[in-house]
């Protein structure tokens, strides 16, 4: 009887735990508003999906566009200047014939973006736009070649440093324990 009832309350409550569960864990679908009143997410994306290398992730560094005059540095210390650099990785999640379809991640804050791939002899060009619903959003421009990304990042709105390049390079993603 001890063995019935350790069963009933260990064994079922366990069951009625995994099959509550609806298996969701990433949204495969996600939406970016590109240009006004126009929705893309990978379900509305014309032509067959591209399974090739440059879907992935790429990782370097976000840097101030040094060419922009009028960048704000910090000092932080007495002959110590900081641009405010930070790690970034662009996620290039879907490619449907001439959409793109990604995410960034800089400074912990991941933001979808969307927008055009064009290719041009040996190289891939790209313009994808953040949704603009954050004040730090913008525009990425760059070259994809091989296994590398160059470009740089205009924000929207006027921000401290509302330009950016970046030279990225592709990376396997490998989660350590």
């Amino acid at each position: 009887m001890l063995k019935l009832k350790l069963y009933t309350t260990l064994f079922i409550p366990s069951l009625l735990f995994l099959f509550s569960c609806n298996g969701i864990i990433k949204n495969d679908n996600p939406k970016v508003s590109v240009e006004a009143g126009t929705e893309l997410d990978s379900s509305n994306v014309k032509g067959p999906k591209k399974e090739n290398n440059f879907l992935g992730n790429y990782v370097g560094m976000f840097e101030v566009d040094d060419s922009i005059a009028g960048q704000k540095y910090i000092q932080a210390g007495e002959a110590f200047y900081w641009g405010r650099e930070n790690k970034i990785s662009i996620c290039i999640d879907s490619i449907r014939g001439k959409a793109i379809i990604g995410h960034s991640v800089v400074a912990g804050n991941e933001t979808l973006f969307a927008g055009t791939i064009t290719k041009k002899d040996s190289e891939y060009t790209i313009e994808a736009k953040e949704a603009g619903t954050n004040k730090n959003d913008g525009v990425f421009n760059f070259t994809l070649k091989d296994t590398v990304i160059n470009g740089t990042w205009k924000a929207f709105a006027k921000i401290d440093i509302s330009n950016r390049k970046y030279k990225l390079i592709k990376r396997e993603f490998q989660n350590r324990q």
